[in-house]
């Protein structure tokens, strides 16, 4: 028996338009060298936080009794994640590599795999602490391959306007970057975001629903055709396939049009009295990602909520800010040991995870295809600048804090898990979400030169 072209489709007419109908991998067919994932495009975020965590709060199980694997117990600063704990792995014991130290800085490796760069650069005023980035960041390693497909090629988001002194280069000010001088700054004020985003944008035409309807239709007689040449077991294949199409036409006759831009906001994140309107600004941006997802206009988001060494002054914390507490605390043994900036540090750590938990819980309600929602495509890899944010430290003992959430269209391990991996280089989960997104991609950094690169995913966490 001949074999049949795997790019075979079944075509037709209707109302006077061309209908395609593909078909399911069936043996007659020349069996391709690898499957590829079908379905909606794979998007990736890039999400910061500033000054660590509390280790008290933060590791499954309590610092000194971990609990690992799938439903593990969520810590006091991870329970705004109670409803999204299938989407969200939490590393632990990982090593931030990065061969040099300032404090903060290093923190930054976590989104390149490069150690950072101290060459003071023409115009920086090169003074105390400065970095630079060593390489680029792994959403402009992504962007570069799949950013190309969208009208945005990437986008920088950040939430917080509080700006790090300690920093005189750009590592601090910038999550996103394209080499060592090429810091892609957040745009902070929604309404120019709104404007980067779909100020040109002109949504797809949405197929008619009768064109939709009838696609079976017009392709009946070639089905009818093909199911007289294959064996049983492809017939059998082949109408099971022709049923769920039919399921799903009727689902998607249900849907609204593909892509309804929204209304521009009108907060410009301005002060109210002094105070930022952190959580407004924190939705809005998050709603805005989620739209852009839905339309197709990017699948690259880096989002800097509030940069490392900087006091951003949460609700509910007093007028001090969050770096200030995060000095006035330190663990021992698993035990929180209040310097008077215990409880300041935990409100900002709850604000934070809370944003955090929004913008999670925004793609998860986003429909993304019929039966899916944009978490179920999104790989987010969350991260902060060291570990405990009491001394700043990142080494053996101290480690780095970073989550991993959503499924990378089935890419990344579902349910997640706290994986628990001692002394293992934290770019390995950096390259782990980086191939979830870009799968031929196999390296970060300088390998071989610096002990900041991998080339070594951590697959325990991806699927396939």
């Amino acid at each position: 028996m001949k074999t049949l072209n795997r790019r075979t489709m079944l075509r037709g007419m209707a109302f006077g338009s061309a209908v395609v109908v593909g078909l399911p991998l069936l043996e007659i067919m020349e069996q391709p060298k690898q499957a590829s994932a079908a379905g909606k495009p794979v998007r990736l975020v890039t999400w910061f936080w500033g000054n660590g965590v509390n280790r008290a709060r933060w590791i499954p199980g309590g610092a000194t009794t971990p609990v690992t694997g799938p439903a593990y117990p969520l810590p006091d600063h991870l329970t705004h994640f109670a409803d999204l704990q299938d989407y969200l792995t939490v590393p632990t014991g990982y090593r931030n590599n990065c061969a040099q130290k300032i404090t903060h800085h290093e923190g930054m490796t976590l989104f390149s795999g490069f150690t950072f760069n101290n060459t003071c650069f023409p115009g920086q005023e090169c003074q105390g602490f400065f970095s630079n980035a060593g390489g680029p960041t792994i959403d402009q390693v992504a962007a570069d391959v799949i950013g190309v497909e969208t009208p945005v090629k990437s986008m920088q988001l950040g939430v917080s306007k509080r700006i790090s002194g300690a920093d005189f280069g750009t590592t601090m000010h910038a999550l996103s970057h394209r080499g060592p001088q090429e810091p892609l700054f957040p745009e902070r004020n929604p309404v120019l975001a709104y404007d980067r985003l779909f100020g040109n944008f002109t949504p797809p035409e949405d197929p008619s629903k009768p064109v939709r309807i009838s696609a079976l239709s017009a392709v009946h007689e070639q089905a009818k055709r093909l199911q007289a040449r294959v064996g049983t077991r492809d017939k059998q294949r082949l109408e099971a396939h022709l049923d769920g199409l039919s399921e799903l036409e009727a689902k998607i006759n249900t849907l609204p049009p593909q892509c309804e831009p929204p209304p521009s906001p009108t907060n410009t994140n301005v002060d109210v009295q002094g105070v930022e309107q952190l959580q407004v600004v924190n939705e809005i941006m998050s709603d805005l990602v989620a739209y852009s997802f839905t339309c197709d206009v990017t699948r690259v988001v880096s989002i800097l909520f509030h940069e490392g060494a900087s006091d951003t002054v949460f609700p509910g914390t007093g007028n001090s800010g969050h770096h200030n507490y995060s000095h006035g605390f330190s663990v021992s043994n698993g035990q929180e040991i209040d310097q008077g900036g215990l409880v300041g540090f935990n409100a900002g750590m709850h604000f934070t995870m809370s944003s955090l938990a929004y913008f999670l819980r925004k793609l998860k309600d986003t429909p993304d295809g019929v039966n899916g929602n944009l978490l179920d495509n999104v790989a987010v890899l969350a991260g902060s600048d060291c570990m405990d944010g009491s001394s700043h430290d990142f080494d053996s003992e101290q480690n780095l804090a970073c989550l991993i959430a959503g499924r990378a269209g089935g890419r990344l391990l579902h349910p997640g898990i706290h994986l628990l991996e001692n002394q293992r280089n934290i770019s390995d989960l950096t390259l782990t979400v980086l191939k979830a997104v870009v799968p031929e991609i196999n390296s970060i950094g300088n390998v071989g030169a610096d002990p900041a690169a991998s080339s070594t995913p951590v697959n325990t966490l991806l699927v396939g």
